[in-house]
This record gives structure tokens, sequence and C-alpha cells, in this order.
């Protein structure tokens, strides 16, 4: 698998050097834009798997970029990483608020940038296989529900058992995720995640309370 890791920087010299550091994690193609709003039309338009946005930018500073690519349909769980000269609380609040998910200050250490750009590339890839996860068990309760519906009487006990097949795969999904997310800076996108694993819960306990009634 080779990570798409995209690089906004109007500074050339810090463009060549994360360009050569991200190079030198392995597997990742770097796209480098000097222009914040060409790069945020691209991030906006392309699958990438990681975002590096520096802050003090002339025409988009890094907190409006982070706020205007998390409110892109399909983008929100993108991780963004922002690298700043600023160290100032209230703009780390205003990123984490637009949703950034990590933050290196300037100047950057060039081990500290590998290993936080490495943490949050193998962290996006395991993010999505969960959401991948969730959506297929989303559909295996879907098609629970239609069978509960149009089941013979005779065989309610076949379709408890699938249900609890569904369940226990939920748990493993929901334990795996929980392992993740307690990894993750606080981001708005562990939240969601977290809730669609509860709102999955909830349907699989509802539907197989239905489909075995006491008595």
């Amino acid at each position: 698998m080779t990570y798409q890791v995209l690089i906004v920087d109007d500074a050339e010299v810090n463009l060549t050097l994360f360009e050569a550091l991200v190079n030198r994690i392995g597997k990742c193609t770097p796209i480098k834009f000097s222009n914040a709003k060409n790069g945020l039309a691209f991030a906006q338009t392309h699958e990438v798997d990681l975002v590096i946005v520096d802050y003090m930018m002339p025409e988009l500073h890094g907190v409006e970029f982070i706020r205007l690519l998390r409110a892109t349909h399909g983008k929100k769980n993108v991780p963004i990483l922002m690298i700043t000269a600023n160290d100032q609380k209230q703009i780390r609040y205003r990123a984490l608020d637009a949703g950034a998910t990590d933050f290196l200050i300037k100047p950057v250490d060039k081990i500290e940038f590998m290993a936080r750009v490495n943490n949050l590339l193998q962290l996006g890839a395991s993010q999505k296989a969960l959401s991948n996860r969730a959506d297929l068990l989303a559909e295996e309760v879907r098609k629970a529900t239609f069978e509960i519906v149009h089941a013979c009487p005779r065989r309610p006990n076949t379709v408890t058992l699938k249900l609890g097949h569904i369940f226990c795969a939920w748990r493993t999904t929901q334990n795996s995720f929980h392992g993740a997310w307690t990894c993750l800076p606080s981001s708005a996108v562990c939240c969601s995640m977290q809730r669609r694993c509860t709102t999955l819960a909830k349907w699989v306990l509802r539907i197989t309370s239905c489909s075995n009634p006491a008595g």
C-alpha cells in the first residue's frame, strides 16, 4: 500500500524538507502545494491519507484550511497534521475545534516529524478498516432484520443464532476500535466512529430481543 501525503506550505524550503522526510518513511507519495487554495482544492477532490498543513499562510491560514476541508463531503476522517511556529494555546484550541488531528511546532524535529506522520498514517489506515467493518456489520444487521420480518415461525432460533454471530463480530470491532481510539489525539472523527459503533450495538440488541421474546 502506498500512502498519499499532501503537504501544504507557502515556504519552499519547508516543502522540500517535509517531502524528503516523508520519502524517508517509505511507501509514501508526497504531493506538494505552496498555494493553500490550490492545496485545498486538491484535498477536496482527491483521496489522500494524510494532510500536513502550515498555519501561517498568506491566502488561507491553517485553521481555515482545516475547517473548509472538514466541511467537504467524505473528508471528515482524513488525518490532519498542522505545523506552526505559533505555540499559543488559543490557536491550538481553534485548530482542534476545526478538526485538526495533531500538531508540530517549528522548528520541526526530524525524528518527531517522521514518528508523528507514520503514526497518523497507521491510525488512519486502521480507522478506514474499522469503518469498512462497521459498514459490513450494518449491512448484516439490515439483512437479519429482513429475515426476522419474513422468517417462518419455525426458524426463530436460526435467526437469533445469526444475530448472535453478528453481535460477537460487533464486539470484536468495538474492542479493536477502542484500542486505536485511545491512541488518537482528541478529534471529532474519533467521537463519530464511537457513535457509529454504539448505534450499531443498540440495533443488534434490539433486534435480538425482538426475535427471541421472553416466554
